[in-house]
């Protein structure tokens, strides 16, 4: 079965419009059902500087902080 999504998240320059980092997340869920789908979810804490991801009937919401 071909997947059209991925789940990666893509940093973008928005002065320039370009990529700057790609940052794979497949391994956050790598034992997902077949009914589950990808990453889909994020938000951003400002204050704790943290990322909040989960996706599509995953079970599990994650807290990831980028270097």
């Amino acid at each position: 079965m071909m997947r059209r999504y991925q789940d990666v998240i893509i940093k973008i320059d928005p002065a320039k419009g370009k990529v700057v980092s790609i940052a794979n997340m497949q391994s956050l869920h790598p034992m997902r059902s077949p009914t589950a789908d990808c990453l889909n979810g994020i938000a951003y804490d400002h204050v704790a500087k943290n990322f909040y991801l989960t996706g599509k009937l995953w079970p599990y919401m994650y807290v990831v902080k980028f270097e």
